[in-house]
């Protein structure tokens, strides 16, 4: 705050109060004042020059000064603090506010005071204040930067005196603040226009005089002249068109008029009755002026009503329409919002909406509803840019921030009407919610393609680890755990990948289920070599011959006896035969074999006390350089030797 130095009354604080806004016209400004109304708060501001201060005001006035330099003493005792009058202004929202403090102790409190009067001093003495006095209260500690004042009342007496203290009301005071700021608005926008001169209803234009006397029994009267003049009359103030103030109270007065000609012209029935027994031709006459009378009153009674319901009616629908024009200017920045569920977006009365007939009630004069509709569309001006001045940051910081994340504010109309800070927290708050969601589900997605990626390969790894297997139930164990893998998944994680997914588990069953088969066919020829290997030591151990087809099988050629060493003997006449059945050759006479080094392999003397084991292995080694076995037939005989406990 900044302290003036100017005294009260003085010529250059009258200049500086009409540059400023003053805390004593804050009342007024917020439609709150019993002296003054905002319109003529605002051709006041305008350089409206008003007469000057009538002698009895002034010696109020002067009363008043006298009561309050008194009262300060009384009030400095017992705040127990000095308080000098002081003028002050400070600039808030880009307004000069100037205040005239009674008493002011710097950056503590203020101190106001007020003439005694029982009505205020009963609120007083109950803590309670009307809006004409604390709207003043709050410019001067908005202007002092104080949350407190002292509000007195008083004669100037410590008997009469009795104060209250007043608490700043934050709500109110942002109200003040939004209101001088509409105040400014509309001051830059008025015209000041000539006031009229109080209305005073004219003289009506007096109706046909009506004379009448009884004479010699006979009643001489004016009525066949005053029954035209009457109706003429009725016609011209029927068809008159009611427009300003003047016309009104003219009508009303004129009414009251004709009311008075009815009342006289019933007294004078009354009066040529009493005097003169027949009287039926005037009385007809009267009687029927009676009825036009009556009618015109009527009319005009009516059409007064009429008329004032009509002209407040367009007062009303002036101010509506200026409403909707001041709403008009926020609906481009708003769209594609719709302006009217925003400003009813809070239920809590965002917004209270002008109820114009209740405003205008009470008023009785044209000006007078005028001032009380300006005063209501002022202060729904005032709500309405209170709504706008949060939602559009809010909107402007919506548009910035969450461009790319309009489906997360579906209730973006609610949502906007309430303070910054609230808002952008739900926000921010819902992006970062939505962010964290879409980062656990792409994490969720790379674990389950981490996992898909895994599957796949461990059916590669199958296929490998099948083509490596020496034996069928490792491939068989391997098919049934890949196809069970198939089942460990959720088609629905897979998404896009699920048709390649099972185009590899198809690849490696049918690649698996392909080495099975070559297994098997494997396994099945080996266990006919094995059965034909069986044959054939069978065959050698026994009295038969190895047949053709065990031959074939094993590529082993065809012998003869001779080759075979196989002798007859002489109790069988029959070849001779060593002990895996192959006969000696016929050079031998001996029943047994006898080791020969010229023969094409060695032959052994067996001696009936050698085991057959022994024997036996070296006969076999024999038989294997003989027919060249391969080398599975070898393994084979290996098999077969061991299986009945052989040596090699």
């Amino acid at each position: 705050m900044q302290i003036l130095d100017l005294a009260p009354n003085t010529p250059e604080w009258l200049e500086a109060r009409l540059d400023c806004f003053c805390a004593s016209e804050a009342p007024a400004m917020m439609g709150k004042s019993k002296f003054m109304s905002r319109n003529q708060l605002l051709a006041l501001k305008k350089g409206w020059q008003s007469n000057p201060v009538d002698s009895f005001k002034q010696q109020l006035f002067d009363k008043g000064h006298e009561h309050e330099d008194t009262a300060r003493s009384i009030a400095e005792m017992y705040l127990v603090c000095d308080l000098p009058p002081v003028v002050g202004s400070a600039t808030v929202a880009g307004m000069t506010l100037l205040a005239s403090f009674d008493g002011l102790d710097p950056g503590v409190l203020c101190w106001e005071h007020k003439s005694w009067n029982q009505v205020l001093s009963e609120n007083v003495r109950n803590g309670v204040l009307e809006a004409l006095y604390y709207w003043q209260l709050e410019h001067q500690m908005l202007v002092a930067g104080v949350d407190k004042t002292a509000f007195a009342v008083s004669n100037g007496t410590s008997e009469q005196y009795i104060s209250m203290w007043y608490y700043s009301v934050p709500e109110r005071r942002k109200q003040l603040v939004k209101g001088w700021a509409q105040f400014a608005k509309d001051l830059d926008e008025y015209e000041i226009e000539a006031r009229q001169e109080v209305i005073v209803a004219k003289e009506a234009e007096a109706l046909p005089a009506l004379s009448y006397h009884v004479e010699n029994g006979v009643v001489i009267h004016s009525l066949n002249e005053y029954l035209p003049a009457i109706k003429d009359r009725a016609a011209a103030e029927t068809s008159r068109i009611l427009e300003t103030e003047q016309d009104f109270a003219d009508k009303d007065k004129f009414n009251k008029a004709t009311k008075i000609a009815r009342s006289k012209l019933k007294e004078a029935v009354e009066s040529v009755q009493g005097e003169f027994i027949s009287f039926s031709n005037f009385a007809l006459i009267a009687a029927e002026i009676d009825v036009i009378l009556q009618k015109m009153q009527s009319a005009g009674e009516k059409q007064v009503t009429k008329d004032k319901a009509a002209k407040k009616q367009s007062i009303i629908d002036k101010s509506r329409g200026l409403m909707n024009d001041h709403i008009h200017l926020f609906r481009p920045k708003v769209e594609p919002m719709n302006i009217l569920i925003l400003l009813r977006a809070d239920h809590s009365s965002v917004i209270n909406w002008p109820n114009w007939v209740f405003a205008l009630k009470n008023k009785r004069t044209i000006e007078s509803w005028q001032n009380a509709a300006d005063e209501e569309l002022a202060r729904v001006k005032i709500e309405i840019d209170a709504v706008m001045a949060r939602v559009l940051p809010n909107l402007e910081y919506l548009r910035e921030h969450a461009e790319e994340y309009k489906f997360l504010f579906a209730d973006a109309q609610q949502l906007v009407n309430q303070e910054a800070e609230p808002f952008q927290a739900i926000v921010k708050s819902r992006i970062a919610d939505h962010k964290q969601v879409e980062a656990d589900k792409a994490e969720a997605l790379r674990l389950i393609q981490v996992e898909i990626d895994g599957l796949v390969n461990s059916w590669i790894d199958a296929v490998e680890a099948a083509m490596n297997a020496d034996n069928l139930e490792k491939v068989e164990l391997l098919i049934t755990s890949v196809e069970a893998s198939r089942y460990s998944f959720n088609p629905e994680m897979c998404g896009d990948r699920y048709s390649a997914v099972m185009a590899s588990h198809k690849d490696a069953m049918s690649t698996l289920t392909a080495l099975k088969i070559g297994l098997e066919e494997a396994a099945a020829e080996k266990q006919q070599e094995d059965q034909a290997v069986m044959d054939l030591a069978n065959a050698e151990m026994g009295d038969e011959r190895p047949t053709e087809d065990l031959l074939d099988r094993h590529n082993m050629p065809e012998v003869s006896d001779y080759d075979a060493g196989i002798a007859p003997t002489p109790e069988t006449n029959a070849p001779a035969k060593d002990p895996l059945g192959f006969p000696a050759g016929p050079e031998e006479d001996e029943p047994r074999f006898q080791g020969s080094d010229s023969d094409e392999f060695v032959t052994l003397n067996v001696d009936d006390e050698m085991p057959i084991e022994d024997s036996l292995s070296i006969d076999l080694g024999n038989f294997i350089k003989k027919w060249d076995l391969c080398e599975e037939a070898v393994d084979d005989l290996h098999q077969i030797m061991a299986n009945y406990h052989i040596p090699l």
